[in-house]
C-alpha cells in the first residue's frame, strides 16, 4: 500500500526505528496523507541547501517532523533566503547550525513573525545587523518567544533591577 511504502521509505531514508516512526507520525498526522515524492523533494532540498550529513538531517526531521509536510517553493525556500537575506553577516555554515538548533524557524510566517521580531530586536537592544545576527547564532531559540514574552521578561528584570 502507498502507506507501507512511505514508512518503508522514511525508515530507510531516516533510519528511523518504529518507535521514531510512530513518534513522528502521532506529531505530524498530516504527513500521512503526503506524497512519498513531496517527502523526498523536501529531504534532498534541506539536505543539499543546508549541507546536512544524514545524520543531522535525521535529526532535524525528528526535531520538527511537520517540516516533511511543507512545500520547497511556497515555504520553507521563501523564509530560508529571507532569513540568509536578513543575517548577512551570517555565512551558511551558521545558517545551517541556527536551522539545527531551532527547525521551527522555517516555519515562522515572515511578515507576521520574523520580520516584526528581527525588528524589534534590533530596537529594544539597540542592535546592528552583526550583533543581531550573532544573537541568532547563539540562541536562536529565543526566535519562538512572542514580543509580548520578552516585553513582559524585560519589564520584570527592569523592575528586579531597578533599571526603570
Amino acid at each position: 500500500s502507498n502507506l507501507a511504502q512511505k514508512i518503508d521509505y522514511l525508515q530507510t531514508r531516516l533510519l528511523l526505528n518504529d518507535d521514531s516512526l510512530r513518534k513522528m507520525f502521532l506529531e505530524a498526522p498530516h504527513l500521512i496523507p503526503c506524497s512519498t515524492e513531496n517527502m523526498e523533494e523536501t529531504l534532498n532540498w534541506l539536505q543539499t541547501r543546508l549541507r546536512l550529513d544524514d545524520r543531522q538531517l535525521t535529526k532535524l526531521i525528528c526535531r520538527a517532523p511537520y517540516t516533511l509536510g511543507c512545500s520547497v517553493s511556497e515555504n520553507l525556500e521563501p523564509t530560508l533566503d529571507w532569513i540568509q537575506q536578513r543575517l548577512h553577516t551570517l555565512d551558511e555554515f551558521t545558517i545551517s547550525r541556527v536551522v539545527q538548533k531551532m527547525p521551527r524557524i522555517l516555519h515562522l510566517n515572515i511578515e507576521a513573525n520574523l520580520e516584526p521580531k528581527f525588528d524589534w530586536l534590533q530596537h529594544q537592544f539597540n542592535l546592528d545587523d552583526d550583533a543581531l545576527g550573532k544573537m541568532v547564532q547563539r540562541s536562536p531559540t529565543f526566535l519562538g518567544l512572542s514580543i509580548d514574552t520578552w516585553e513582559v521578561k524585560l519589564d520584570w528584570i527592569e523592575r528586579r533591577l531597578d533599571l526603570t
